[in-house]
């Protein structure tokens, strides 16, 4: 069957012609374990909130403060003090404004710049007890090359996760890097997350002395305070917390970590071409997964110009909260439009929904395309990205999905434009169409397919424009 987009106005462009197929419908479920056999299915950008300045400076977190049956989620985001952003029995549930649950450090200690709560778990002992590891920074001058010196610290919650203390403050730093703070540089390590795996507690970190992702760990019964850490350093667990070198980790993507539904570690980061995924075996031996789970640039972070979208601090929430997912979860970014800057940041996140096949896929992601509707402007906007407010997310018409990367010789790339001389939205196969028609900006949605080649998940896109 055919799907017809007959809602972009396109004045002066009188054609009518086919955009291809899209990836439409789901394939017969069987189970696997290899990691090209996960296909993930994306589905449509969700407003969390936004604009903010003050917020989304680290990927989200939830936590799951109840049980498995009677779920209590808590979720914080931060830009240098943390806040509370969620409580109740959903991710859902929003409280009415942020609540601030861990504050900047004193001048002249290791956080006297801020306290990014980015990993926390509840203590397996107790019922209210939830251990956290904040990123720290010191020495900053963002406005020289972001220069800022980073490290890790431990904070504690003896109320559930609403208040957390920096247990013996300013003592209280976990995991520090080998070089000093340096005017223009970044420099530390931190932007960490983690998981439990066994008796252990795992944070994977971003050292910015050396380029790469590192890792550390702390036995559970410490409790990952101060003096329990050791790096992973030339295939020992035994360089110090505190000033010690680490190794590289190869195949990893990003720190935000997760326990997947067939029982890998999953984590996610910016990468090339938007937010990827790397699977792990065990702590130390990863691969990427060859697709993004969401395309678009994760930079440049100087937001002066004609400046494109950006993709920033992306996390993976389970449904419930806590580390592990489900075949169903989010994915959570910080998210700014096309020629905005860091003061109006959005929170987005999508629905994941992944299948596990016997066998290596053709692709191992497709995100959902959709066209909604403005009953204040009497226009359609089709995208895969997220929506202003002037578009109603009630009005979206699912179309189908586009993949996330290309199949060489199979697919090509459809792109959004926004047209300034119309104050108005096209889809073109050609970036060139979009340039000459006065646009503004553009971005990738994603991969269609060029034939349906007898495929029953394929189906013709079409493109109408109106005479007037």
């Amino acid at each position: 069957m055919g799907l017809v987009i007959c809602s972009l106005r396109l004045k002066l462009i009188v054609q009518s012609f086919k955009l291809i197929f899209l990836v439409w419908g789901l394939l017969s479920l069987c189970k696997g374990q290899c990691v090209g056999c996960v296909q993930y299915t994306v589905g449509s950008a969700e407003y969390v909130l936004g604009p903010v300045s003050g917020l989304a400076d680290t990927p989200f977190l939830a936590l799951n403060v109840g049980t498995s049956t009677s779920p209590h989620i808590r979720g914080y985001t931060a830009n240098s003090i943390t806040y509370e952003v969620v409580d109740g029995a959903t991710l859902n549930s929003y409280t009415p404004k942020p609540i601030s649950v861990l504050d900047c450090g004193t001048k002249g200690n290791f956080d006297e710049c801020g306290s990014w709560l980015n990993i926390a778990f509840m203590d397996l002992n107790s019922t209210n007890t939830v251990r956290g590891f904040y990123h720290a920074e010191s020495s900053c001058d963002y406005q020289n090359n972001f220069s800022t010196h980073k490290a890790v610290g431990y904070s504690e919650s003896t109320d559930g996760g609403s208040s957390f203390v920096k247990v013996g403050y300013p003592n209280n730093a976990i995991l520090t890097g080998i070089k000093p703070p340096t005017p223009g540089l970044q420099t530390g390590v931190g932007d960490h997350g983690g998981i439990i795996y066994q008796d252990y507690y795992y944070l994977y970190f971003l050292n910015w002395d050396t380029s790469t992702i590192g890792c550390a760990r702390a036995p559970l019964s410490s409790g990952g305070k101060p003096g329990s850490w050791l790096k992973y350093n030339n295939g020992a667990w035994s360089s110090p917390g505190l000033g010690g070198p680490a190794s590289g980790i190869s195949g990893i993507l990003g720190t935000s970590i997760k326990v997947s539904a067939s029982g890998e570690f999953i984590a996610v980061g910016p990468a090339d071409g938007g937010i990827r995924l790397s699977y792990g075996q065990n702590p130390t031996e990863w691969s990427p997964l060859p697709d993004p789970l969401v395309i678009g640039p994760v930079g440049p972070w100087n937001r002066t110009g004609n400046v494109p979208e950006l993709l920033a601090y992306p996390s993976l929430d389970a449904i419930k909260g806590g580390q592990d997912l489900e075949d169903q979860f989010y994915v959570y970014y910080t998210y700014l439009f096309p020629d905005q800057d860091f003061n109006k940041r959005y929170i987005v996140r999508h629905l994941v929904n992944s299948t596990v096949y016997s066998s290596a896929q053709p692709y191992t992601a497709k995100h959902s395309l959709g066209c909604y509707f403005s009953s204040s402007l009497q226009k359609h906007w089709c995208t895969t990205k997220l929506i202003t407010p002037d578009y109603s997310e009630s009005s979206r018409m699912a179309m189908g999905h586009l993949l996330t990367s290309s199949v060489p010789s199979q697919t090509t790339m459809l792109y959004g434009c926004y047209i300034s001389v119309w104050s108005d939205y096209m889809v073109s196969l050609d970036m060139k169409e979009c340039q000459e028609t006065g646009v503004v900006v553009f971005r990738e949605l994603g991969w269609l397919w060029l034939s349906a080649d007898g495929k029953q998940d394929r189906a013709p896109l079409y493109r109408c424009s109106d005479r007037s």
